[in-house]
């Protein structure tokens, strides 16, 4: 399976599944929340996209940001959704960029 994020309008980024592909065209199902708290699932009316109208095209589903349950999927701390939430570090802070240690280094005779 292919897993996506779409830019639809009027709704921004939504997660899909691709189910089938003819040309630039993706025949995909949205994620949506289902009626138990905290888990989604596939809908099950499929929607034709034109394939410019993807932002994302995801690995696998370790990198999802979503675990499979029985009765859906539920979002986890992992995966590329998280990414926008990444804040580096106190160590990562205090690194030298390239430039900088190319400063302190003395030049060759």
């Amino acid at each position: 399976m292919q897993y996506i994020d779409v830019l639809v309008e009027d709704h921004g980024l939504m997660f899909a599944r691709v189910e089938y592909v003819s040309g630039d065209t993706y025949t995909v199902r949205y994620m949506g929340p289902t009626k138990l708290a905290g888990v989604y699932d596939f809908e099950d009316t499929t929607y034709d996209i034109d394939r410019e109208s993807v932002d994302h095209y995801y690995d696998g589903e370790k990198d999802l940001g979503y675990i499979r349950v029985k009765d859906g999927w539920v979002k986890t701390d992992t995966g590329s959704s998280s990414d926008s939430e990444y804040e580096p570090s106190e160590s990562e802070d205090e690194t030298e960029t390239e430039e900088e240690s190319l400063e302190d280094e003395e030049p060759e005779n």
